[in-house]
């Protein structure tokens, strides 16, 4: 009787791991190549803000126009609703009795 030895517990997960590095290895790798770059950030945009209050702005704020409600008056927007045309109803023809015959013909069609 030749008895097979069980497999080492510690060989079952230094297999396992080192088959889930080499797929984290290609996923990383083919992740590389397909991986579009960052698009480019024009450098205004990158300039930092300044923490000041900008006095002038709010003092354009205050010379701005400012409207009622009722001075700027409808804005909704109406969509017209489809109409339902009527369907023209056909008469069906009267019921004939349709009758098969031995010969596999049908008759009063």
């Amino acid at each position: 009787m030749n008895k097979r030895k069980k497999t080492p517990f510690i060989v079952v997960i230094a297999y396992s791991s080192v088959i889930t590095v080499v797929i984290w290895i290609i996923f990383d790798v083919y992740r590389a190549l397909t991986v579009k770059p960052a698009p480019p950030v024009a450098p205004n945009i990158l300039e930092p803000i300044t923490p000041s209050l900008d006095v002038d702005a709010l003092d354009r704020l205050q010379n701005k126009i400012y409207l009622e409600d009722t001075e700027i008056g409808d804005t909704s927007i109406v969509t017209p609703t489809p109409e339902a045309t009527p369907i023209e109803e056909v008469g069906l023809p009267p019921e004939e009795e349709i009758v098969a015959t031995d010969g596999g013909n049908l008759e009063g069609i």
